[in-house]
Formats: structure tokens, C-alpha cells, sequence
């Protein structure tokens, strides 16, 4: 889960092979309800990077709340 500069946030996954449209619907309706207001952008990819250590970072933030304060 990355949270981007406009403060949405996108979520990267690798689906299951078995996963259906439903699960994955449910799935980012659940997200979306956690993450709101703010946008949530599902983004099934093939590969997540890791680390040098390894480890996968779980979330990283580039929101910064006087970004958007005029």
C-alpha cells in the first residue's frame, strides 16, 4: 500500500489464480472503506519489490498535509 502525494492511496497486489471479479470487488470495497475519503487505485501487478533486507515495506507514505492546505 503506497499513499501518494494528493493522499490517495494505491494498493499493488498479485491475485491468486483463483481469485474471481467478485473477491477482488469485495476486496477493494473493503480497502476503499478503510482508506476514505480519500481515492483508492487497485493495481494488480506481477512482482512487488522487496527490500535489500528482503523485507517488503507495508505501506509508504508521500502525503504531506500542507501539501494540500492552500
Amino acid at each position: 500500500m503506497d499513499q501518494l502525494a494528493d493522499g490517495s492511496c494505491r494498493f499493488r497486489y498479485i491475485a491468486n489464480p483463483t481469485s474471481t471479479a467478485k473477491e477482488i470487488s469485495d476486496l477493494a470495497a473493503r480497502l476503499a472503506s478503510l482508506v476514505a475519503p480519500h481515492e483508492l487505485k487497485l493495481d494488480p501487478v506481477d512482482y512487488i519489490p522487496c527490500e535489500r533486507s528482503g523485507k517488503f515495506q507495508s505501506c509508504a507514505s508521500e502525503y504531506r498535509e500542507e501539501t494540500l492546505t492552500p
